[in-house]
């Protein structure tokens, strides 16, 4: 067969695909296309079939659906086209479409729609392994898993109440503000909330708090018997960073004092499990206390300007210095949003391992 007429009798086929029941009223010349892609057509042949459609679209398609041979493969005008047409040589030496009978076209037609159907199924799977990924860590979880997902709204912290820490702080605090070229005060964090947390969770009801106190009563008593009559000193020195500046702090000095203080949060993660309450961070996470000083959270307006960090010129001055040291003696549970009139977070529960010392 010659390939003009097989090209005719090809793109006659998926003429019939591409038009509704009404022959006076085709599809577009985009619907036409991506039905010949599908029986995989030479690109150059699509091209050309797609400048042509577009020329007259409507006329076009009667024409094949009228069995008119001058819809022809040198019609087209496509040199190459014009030149096998005169030599007559056979789409199949070519490696083009071949001529299929009805029940070849009919299994095409299958081969096709499976071919769709599995890429769809392995679309699917794709997503589906994305939140399969996204959701490992809550669904390796012992119990709870769906607590895991939750924002928290309660956290274990050591308060920091020292003086010099304080003193220190808000002037490094003011200094950093009042070298930035930009308003950055939305981003500092207030003194009266100085804090080391040690845990953090998602309390949703009175019972869920109640079991929470508990377990903290608990550990008060726990801690009273594992740790020295005095109280852990943490000592705070430099200026660190999380996130390229995303979050200013100062971190815990290695110390006895700080593994003493690394006890407490995990004895703390161990008593909230037993009465069924569970972190809200990853299992995998690394306790890194700190006590932040600037953050960038939910500052819109920075966002806006492109200002997402604290420049490290701002810092790096206070990477050397001293803060201070500050006693820890107890632990408190405390409400996120809540706040006292001090300033500090609403306190539902507080333990002293001191007192719980024996005598």
């Amino acid at each position: 067969m010659k390939l003009d007429l097989e090209i005719c009798r090809r793109v006659s086929m998926l003429g019939f695909h591409c038009i509704s029941k009404n022959p006076m009223q085709p599809k577009s010349a985009a619907s036409l296309f991506n039905t010949v892609k599908k029986y995989k057509l030479p690109v150059a042949l699509q091209s050309q079939i797609k400048a042509q459609v577009s020329e007259n679209a409507n006329s076009f398609i009667r024409q094949i659906l009228s069995g008119d041979k001058s819809c022809t493969a040198a019609s087209l005008t496509h040199p190459q086209l014009a030149y096998l047409k005169m030599t007559e040589t056979s789409t199949q030496e070519l490696g083009y479409v071949q001529e299929l009978n009805p029940k070849e076209e009919e299994e095409e037609e299958t081969s096709c729609s499976r071919e769709t159907k599995c890429s769809l199924e392995k679309g699917i799977a794709k997503k589906s392994k994305g939140k399969r990924r996204r959701n490992q860590v809550s669904e390796s979880s012992e119990e709870f898993p769906a607590q895991k997902r939750k924002s928290p709204n309660y956290f274990v912290a050591v308060q920091i109440t020292d003086p010099q820490i304080h003193s220190i702080a808000k002037e490094i605090q003011e200094k950093i503000l009042a070298a930035s070229e930009v308003d950055i005060s939305s981003t500092k964090i207030d003194p009266a909330t100085f804090h080391i947390t040690l845990m953090v969770m998602h309390l949703e009801s009175e019972e869920a708090v109640r079991r929470a106190e508990e377990a903290l009563e608990k550990l008060g008593q726990i801690l009273g018997s594992k740790l020295p009559d005095t109280e852990p000193v943490v000592e705070f020195k430099g200026l660190s960073v999380f996130g390229g500046g995303r979050v200013v702090f100062t971190p815990p000095q290695p110390s006895p004092g700080l593994d003493s203080l690394t006890s407490i949060a995990e004895e703390t993660v161990i008593q909230m499990k037993e009465n069924g309450i569970y972190s809200t961070d990853h299992d995998n996470k690394v306790f890194r206390p700190h006590l932040t000083l600037f953050k960038f959270k939910d500052n819109k307006q920075l966002f806006k300007q492109g200002i997402r960090k604290i420049r490290e010129s701002l810092y790096a001055p206070f990477r050397e210095q001293q803060f201070g040291f500050q006693k820890v003696s107890s632990i408190q549970l405390c409400q996120m949003g809540e706040k006292r009139e001090d300033g500090y977070y609403a306190v539902n529960k507080q333990v002293s391992w001191l007192s719980a010392n024996p005598p």
